[in-house]
């Protein structure tokens, strides 16, 4: 495995990347079997408890399994994978499959209209007062990305759901990558901003009218994340 330290990194992050980086681009495929802890925590260049840290963690997650007397297997993450390891892959985007962004969005989109008919049906006036601000975004892309990130997870605050706020957060880092690129297109900013307006008009008329308003304006801004992905 060629050498990719950086002195940035902390030696167990440093560690999970290497490892990491060597099962997303082949180097130990899904069936295959690792070198011994000795051997990778040298050739990596960090101490063998510092490696050990890792494995386990990996193994929890479900990366691969630790087979005591056994070289550890590089597991078939794909379909054995949980929000754990989706949480860790969203820090490798170069390596995700073609399309896995885009059902990404698909999935935010399915949960985003019940979401807001929670959170609108418990606490409207709060999403009511945040949706107010949206005149004065900035016209960039990160003001952007920054107001609907927190406009979701208001929502998801509100729905008093546990389990959404498990599956926004693990969506932040990625997610908030994505939309940057998404906001810095003109049409995709003036949706929003229409879509804010029609938004904040609606929950007037109950959460139902909101849930409908977002499946609606999810299906027109999915054009764009479909091109872009």
């Amino acid at each position: 495995m060629k050498n990719r330290k950086n002195s940035i990194l902390k030696p167990a992050e440093f560690a999970e990347r290497e490892l990491l980086t060597g099962i997303l681009d082949g180097t130990y495929p899904v069936g295959s079997t690792l070198p011994s802890e000795r051997e990778l925590a040298a050739r990596i260049g960090v101490t063998r408890p510092t490696f050990r840290e890792i494995l386990q963690r990996l193994a929890r997650e479900g990366w691969i399994t630790i087979r005591h007397g056994k070289a550890t297997m590089v597991n078939d993450y794909w379909n054995t994978g949980g929000l754990g390891m989706f949480a860790t892959l969203t820090r490798y985007g170069k390596f995700l499959p073609k399309g896995f962004l885009f059902h990404l969005i698909e999935v935010r989109n399915s949960l985003l209209p019940d979401i807001a008919e929670l959170a609108v049906l418990k606490a409207s006036d709060n999403i009511t007062e945040y949706l107010k601000n949206y005149p004065k975004l900035k016209e960039n892309a990160n003001a952007f990305v920054k107001f609907d990130w927190e406009l979701q997870m208001l929502m998801v605050k509100h729905s008093e759901n546990p389990i959404f706020s498990f599956i926004f957060n693990d969506f932040k880092s990625i997610y908030t990558m994505m939309t940057l690129k998404y906001f810095k297109i003109q049409k995709a900013r003036e949706l929003a901003k229409n879509y804010y307006k029609d938004l904040l008009d609606t929950i007037k008329m109950g959460h139902e009218a909101v849930g409908k308003l977002i499946k609606s304006r999810l299906k027109k801004s999915g054009e764009i994340w479909k091109d872009l992905t």
